[in-house]
């Protein structure tokens, strides 16, 4: 593991850091148009996951 990045890896692109993610996709599943990022809906939980 590398201290400076942490456990996610890739970082997230600077518009993003910015604007926010754009999300494209349907109620269970969505992704960023920008950056990849992708989350899933899980109804145990109030909101979204990180995939």
């Amino acid at each position: 593991m590398n201290k400076k990045t942490g456990d996610k890896g890739k970082s997230t692109p600077f518009a993003c850091k910015i604007w926010g993610h754009k999300w494209q996709g349907d109620s269970l599943k969505r992704r960023c148009t920008r950056c990849g990022k992708t989350q899933v809906s899980r109804y145990s939980v109030e909101g979204w996951v990180d995939v």
